[in-house]
């Protein structure tokens, strides 16, 4: 990128939230005036808002060092959502689903 007239520009690459799914968004500058998303495939929690800005945070850093891959291809990675949280029983809870269970068990065999 070629800054002209001593003027400098901003290069801040955006997060957004689209259908419940994070996206990066690249400044127009970087594609002659287009605007470019590319999607994270990661729900919106609070886990994945942090990875994503260190991802942005990551081609920011490309941008400014001159190896900013305008293909994005670079920047495609596997990203996994995080696990849903499983629920966890209590030991009464434990104890109510095992009572309600309607399988006899023999005493004496």
């Amino acid at each position: 990128m070629t800054i002209q007239n001593s003027q400098r520009i901003t290069i801040k690459v955006g997060i957004e939230v689209s259908k419940g799914y994070l996206r990066l968004r690249f400044p127009r500058a970087l594609f002659n005036g287009n605007q470019k998303y590319l999607s994270l495939n990661l729900t919106d929690t609070l886990e994945n808002k942090v990875a994503a800005e260190i991802q942005a945070r990551r081609i920011e850093l490309d941008i400014l060092a001159g190896y900013f891959d305008p293909t994005l291809a670079k920047y495609k990675a596997d990203y996994t959502a995080t696990p849903k949280k499983q629920k966890v029983y209590s030991l009464l809870e434990l104890w109510e689903k095992y009572t309600q269970c309607d399988v006899p068990t023999p005493l004496f065999e």
